[in-house]
């Protein structure tokens, strides 16, 4: 599934475009923490995607230092468009949909600031 990432505990990790390198970079930093022997061996990701406009990401085993760092990652996905990843951007409503856009991407996608 992840061979770089063995603790990556679903078949697929579902990202807005915009938000696949905070992903990415998120990763890394569990992967870094691994190394560094600061999470243990039960560590896993059971998940991570969007979920009505925020960044959600589920561990198991997950001690303070990485609830911290998926609350840094979280409250950066609250201002990163989803479609193109700029920076900033701001919670966008069409319908009953909620998506963090920036103002060119709600335009072309008829979205309106919530």
């Amino acid at each position: 599934m992840y061979p770089n990432y063995p603790f990556v505990d679903v078949k697929r990790i579902e990202l807005p475009k915009g938000w696949v390198m905070m992903g990415v970079d998120l990763l890394h930093e569990f992967h870094d923490l691994k190394q560094e022997q600061i999470l243990n061996s039960s560590f896993s990701v059971c998940g991570m995607r969007e979920k009505f406009g925020k960044l959600d990401v589920r561990c198991y085993n997950a001690p303070l230092v990485v609830e911290r760092l998926v609350s840094g990652y979280s409250l950066q996905a609250e201002r990163t468009c989803q479609d193109c990843g700029y920076y900033p951007a701001a919670l966008h409503k069409r319908n009953n949909w909620v998506r963090v856009l920036c103002t060119n991407c709600a335009i072309k996608s008829n979205y309106k600031l919530a």
